[in-house]
């Protein structure tokens, strides 16, 4: 009896010693270019330590800007963000490439960043026409 007691503990306590040695895992992190539009999408394995993610996007991959805080929703979860704020307002710009990183929130106050990834929007052609019309009147 108290042999088994004993036992139960010693894998308590092992369990409890490795749990925190499980970092978190950001997986499936793609954006995926749309017509008009980014759609940013990613998965979280081991996130228990982790309280939100704020979506940032750059064009040099050196000044970033906070497009949106998404809370941590738990194990499972498929994260998605659409990024509408890729307009391509003038005809230099339908080239532009958009870079995407998380800024992720750790519950102790931490802060750590995912991998960067890349996408170029495809533009409609009611954008392409906007977008000749407004260059030529500048």
């Amino acid at each position: 009896m108290v042999h088994n007691r004993l036992r139960k503990f010693l894998i308590i306590l092992v369990l409890t010693a490795i749990t925190p040695l499980l970092a978190y895992e950001i997986v499936n992190f793609s954006a995926l270019p749309g017509t008009n539009m980014i759609q940013v999408r990613w998965e979280v394995q081991n996130g228990n330590d982790i309280s939100s993610f704020f979506i940032q996007r750059s064009v040099d991959e050196v000044n970033w800007i906070d497009l949106a805080e998404v809370a941590y929703q738990g194990e499972g979860v498929a994260y998605e963000y659409q990024d509408y704020q890729v307009s391509g307002k003038a005809v230099d710009e339908m080239m532009t490439t958009f870079y995407y990183r998380l800024k992720i929130i750790k519950n102790d106050g931490t802060i750590e960043y995912s991998e960067i990834i890349a996408a170029r929007p495809r533009y409609s052609g009611i954008f392409r026409t906007w977008g000749s019309l407004k260059a030529l009147f500048r």
